[in-house]
């Protein structure tokens, strides 16, 4: 074989395995949607174990770029539980978000556990108290 055929074959082989490098990162659309098939608005969407995120929009929907094939969505939203898909074979999802009722105490209010203030306990240190609603910490 020539010198030549095999630099042709060299450049050739080289730019095949650059285009297969560039192939591994995807991008993945979708619709996040919550139990009643209603859009969820600002929902976060990312590939987990990075930054590469993004918000849905106003109809739930995303984009997310440059999403590795091995790689796992990350979907989440406050009262809602954290779902993760992984991202092998798919490029468009659909994701039903489910509420997350340990939040709630059963009359779909948060629990008074979960609010508190920091108030000045003296001059120097913070100390948190616990309220039965974020009025009280005026």
């Amino acid at each position: 074989m020539s010198i030549l055929k095999r630099q042709v074959l060299f450049v050739l082989f080289a730019f095949a395995a650059t285009l297969c490098a560039f192939a591994q990162n995807k991008t993945i659309t979708g619709l996040v949607v919550d139990g009643n098939g209603e859009s969820i608005i600002g929902a976060s969407v990312l590939v987990k174990g990075t930054t590469n995120g993004i918000i849905t929009d106003i109809d739930g929907k995303f984009t997310l770029n440059d999403v590795p094939e091995a790689g796992v969505i990350q979907i989440s939203y406050i009262g809602y539980k954290t779902q993760e898909i992984s991202a092998k074979n798919k490029t468009n999802l659909k994701v039903v978000l489910v509420e997350d009722n340990e939040m709630l105490d059963g009359s779909g209010l948060w629990r008074s556990e979960e609010i508190g203030c920091y108030r000045r306990h003296d001059s120097r240190r913070f100390r948190r108290t616990e309220f039965t609603s974020g009025s009280q910490c005026f």
